[in-house]
């Protein structure tokens, strides 16, 4: 299970492809994280975990655009306005479930970070 991985590993593992555990964080969003997140957070979130995750990565540089969008990956727009996009990734920022790294000059791209080890403050 995923709890009794480190970080480090969970790295090594999804460099490698490791479906079962792609599939392990995918199952953990939707049946534990996403009880803690409105509809708008589940679709930007599932946008950074396909772009990270289901590459075999933890982080990845996304323009915003491309989470507006959404592009022909995701059924188009997110129906969401730029001004809300940013206070999604807030949002998820503060829950701990990502992180961001904006570049200054770049301040339309950011490379994103899933945080695979959060947990609920409620689960204990």
């Amino acid at each position: 299970m995923i709890e009794d991985l480190d970080i480090e590993e969970i790295v090594v593992r999804l460099g490698d492809n490791d479906i079962l555990l792609k599939l392990e964080i995918y199952q953990m969003i939707i049946r534990k994280w996403a009880q803690h997140l409105t509809t708008q957070e589940i679709a930007i979130l599932m946008q950074i975990v396909d772009q990270t995750v289901g590459w075999g990565k933890l982080s990845e540089r996304i323009y915003s655009d491309k989470l507006l969008n959404g592009g022909n990956l995701y059924g188009g727009q997110s129906g969401i306005s730029r001004s809300y996009l940013f206070k999604v990734l807030k949002s998820l920022e503060s829950k701990g479930m990502i992180s961001r790294n904006v570049r200054r000059r770049a301040s339309e791209r950011a490379t994103f970070t899933v945080n695979v080890k959060w947990t609920s403050p409620t689960d204990g």
